[in-house]
């Protein structure tokens, strides 16, 4: 980075990812992130592009994942690092699961908020407690 400005400029250095052969599970994984992205849009009531995702090829997929909503900044940035597409679906698939389990506690949270506050049996019972 370069400070000697009063705005910040950077060089950037663009790195390519492997080269990597097309196997079946790479056909497994994306489907499956196809098919959580459509879940996580249901269960957040949120569209993050899943009514686009099925023409998108497992290079595309592995950085549009990270781009959804409920991703952390750290979750991204790792993303970021990866330049393994077949690595970057796989964790984004990993993330995916844990970012669903996220926004379905969120919405048990606030139905038992607005209900008779049974949190801690909610919890308990996810194993969370």
């Amino acid at each position: 980075m370069d400070e000697s400005k009063t705005y910040l400029q950077a060089g950037v250095l663009y790195i390519e990812d492997q080269e990597e052969k097309a196997t079946d599970e790479d056909d497994t994984l994306l489907h499956e992130a196809i098919q959580l992205l459509k879940s996580l849009d249901q269960v957040s009531g949120s569209q993050s592009g899943s009514e686009r995702v099925d023409d998108l090829d497992l290079k595309q997929m592995s950085f549009m994942i990270p781009a959804t909503e409920g991703f952390t900044m750290e979750e991204r940035q790792r993303f970021l690092e990866m330049t393994s597409p077949h690595e970057r679906i796989q964790k984004g698939v990993d993330v995916l699961k844990k970012v669903i389990l996220r926004a379905e506690i969120n919405q048990e949270i606030s139905r038992i908020i607005g209900s008779n506050g049974q949190i801690r049996a909610f919890l308990a019972e996810k194993g969370m407690l």
